[in-house]
């Protein structure tokens, strides 16, 4: 998705023959500005930030293309000399088409991302056994004729999630010509005119797989959609939005150090996406807190450390036992702990000697004190401690880790001191915890085991996970 400007005249659903001048502006990590000289014509008038709403903004700029704005909301209203000026944002930007007295549904959708036909390489299209042949009834014409990779796909609740390979003919000054080959994800649901907010959700989770996959972060370069006119043949239409940062274009990784790629699953790629659709509802904790990580490289190492525990510790609570005694054992001992605290323990313990005063009043504990013991440090003791979640995981990981470069098997604790030190910020905590370059290989070890958990969640084959992280890590250095 490239910066754009557009030059033209806007208006909105109830006022569809009042046109106002403005220029909208898109950039990939700003979104959709829209800069009116006016107000349209409903508007509140005055200064107050986000006082006007609206679902829609229709436009045509100056080639006549219409545009249509989703979620619109007034960032600034000012007059100056006499002249006001109003700036709205918008959540998405759909080029091609105006959903004027209708809701902004698509047909069908096309996804595209940097670095895909690196990822996806499926069998390329090559010449068929006729490769060229004369065309019926024009001697002077020839045919290419091409056998396309078969398209990989998967069901998700009436929505057939395709991977497909589309081609271009290209001719350059009657010379020569090319054949243009990229990869794209289709969206296509079985009963048309989807609205658009649900397909965002798809392109969250098929983003979020392909970085998973290639084991880098990525942000689409292309979403183009059909939309079914009346009367008439599909409109094509291009959506633009807002993404995490600048995208980045020239993606790097070398195939043998993605984690997985398409050509490996196709067999099972239905089970693999569908798995990764599952995992997203069932742990969505480790997905957000880990790519929110490695979509952010300007994140301070501490805290990724921080988040990258945390999705574990999320990690844990579901897939793990997270406590160490039963509930109904830890509730007993509990009740007998606070009476201790707030009885007479003989009472508790009748095998005790006998004592007319509680260990509140033995050792002058202040109220306080006892509700924050009860409510919080006693009542949560039962819960496992970050060194023990880490201990679990990487003991039902070992076979894949316990060879990788980086690997925090063996620095459970290590890892948890680190964390608890960045939490707690104390001198004592300082001594226990990572240093330097020690932080950022802990960041690689937490990436790493997380990357092993969640390609495990999906469905692949754990010597494809080892090999494959071993690659990615082990010519990873950092500096003392």
């Amino acid at each position: 998705m490239e910066s754009r400007t557009y030059q033209g005249n806007w208006w909105i659903e109830n006022y569809p023959d009042e046109m106002f001048s403005g220029t909208l502006e898109y950039h990939p990590s700003e979104g959709a500005e829209l800069r009116l000289l006016s107000d349209f014509p409903d508007a509140k008038r005055g200064p107050s930030r986000g006082s006007q709403r609206y679902s829609k903004i229709m436009g045509v700029n100056e080639d006549g293309e219409m545009i249509t704005l989703i979620d619109c909301i007034r960032d600034s209203y000012s007059i100056s000399n006499g002249l006001p000026t109003s700036v709205y944002k918008a959540r998405y930007l759909v080029e091609g088409f105006a959903f004027q007295a209708m809701n902004p549904a698509l047909d069908r959708m096309y996804l595209s991302f940097y670095g895909l036909n690196k990822w996806a390489a499926l069998a390329n299209p090559r010449p068929g056994d006729q490769a060229l042949q004369a065309q019926s009834g024009a001697p002077d014409q020839i045919s290419i004729l091409v056998d396309m990779p078969d398209q990989i796909s998967a069901w998700r609740n009436g929505i057939k999630l395709g991977l497909e390979v589309k081609t271009n003919m290209k001719l350059e000054r009657f010379e020569r010509g090319s054949l243009d080959i990229q990869h794209r994800f289709s969206i296509n649901p079985r009963r048309p005119q989807m609205p658009l907010k649900k397909y965002i959700p798809h392109i969250t989770k098929l983003n979020n797989f392909v970085s998973l996959g290639m084991g880098h972060s990525v942000d689409p370069s292309e979403i183009t959609a059909k939309i079914r006119t009346y009367g008439g043949p599909p409109e094509n239409v291009e959506i633009f939005y807002q993404v995490r940062r600048e995208p980045t274009k020239d993606i790097s990784v070398h195939p043998s150090r993605m984690p997985f790629r398409p050509p490996e699953i196709a067999d099972s790629f239905s089970r693999v996406l569908n798995y990764w659709y599952d995992r997203s509802e069932e742990i969505g904790d480790i997905y957000e807190l880990y790519f929110a990580t490695v979509h952010q490289d300007q994140m301070y190492v501490d805290n990724k450390i921080l988040s990258l525990c945390h999705g574990l510790e999320s990690y844990h609570r579901n897939r793990f036992s997270n406590t160490y005694m039963s509930k109904t054992d830890y509730d007993d001992l509990y009740d007998d702990i606070i009476d201790l605290l707030t009885r007479n323990p003989s009472d508790v313990y009748p095998q005790l000697s006998k004592s007319t005063d509680n260990l509140r009043d033995i050792h002058d504990i202040p109220s306080s004190f006892v509700q924050s013991l009860k409510d919080g440090t006693i009542k949560h003791a039962n819960s496992k401690s970050l060194r023990k979640r880490l201990n679990e995981i990487t003991e039902a990981v070992e076979p894949i880790i316990e060879d990788l470069p980086y690997s925090i098997l063996g620095d459970e604790k290590l890892t948890a001191d680190t964390r608890n030190y960045f939490s707690h910020r104390t001198k004592a905590l300082e001594k226990k915890a990572a240093h330097g370059p020690d932080r950022t290989k802990l960041v690689w070890g937490l990436q790493q085991l997380i990357e092993a958990c969640l390609l495990i969640e999906i469905g692949i084959k754990p010597d494809l996970i080892q090999k494959r992280l071993e690659s990615r890590y082990e010519n990873r250095w950092v500096s003392n």
